[in-house]
């Protein structure tokens, strides 16, 4: 059995377009629509679902702070949090190569 089998994965995003293009898994723009349509078929193959939703990005703050390599702005507000990297389970690694 694959550790995604029947795992749904919910996507907690700041930008609606990246939303609303997930939710509907599909994208008339290039190279979205190959990465979209990998995408799905990666979670047909793995039985998992997918679903994003919508988070305001002033209440998004830690996500924003790493997406701007802010990491000791991060740190100040998030100490439990590690200053290395995790390292990628099998499945997240090949999930990551879509």
């Amino acid at each position: 059995m694959c550790k995604t089998e029947n795992l749904k994965i919910l996507v907690r995003c700041d930008n609606e377009a990246t939303v609303n293009i997930l939710n509907k898994g599909y994208s008339s723009k290039q190279p979205i629509a190959e990465m979209i349509r990998r995408l799905m078929l990666c979670s047909m193959a793995n039985n998992f679902l997918l679903k994003a939703v919508h988070i305001a990005g002033k209440k998004n703050i830690k996500a924003d702070l790493l997406s701007r390599f802010q990491i000791n702005r991060f740190h100040n507000i998030a100490p439990e949090a590690d200053w290395l990297p995790t390292q990628l389970n099998e499945t997240a690694r090949k999930l990551s190569q879509l």
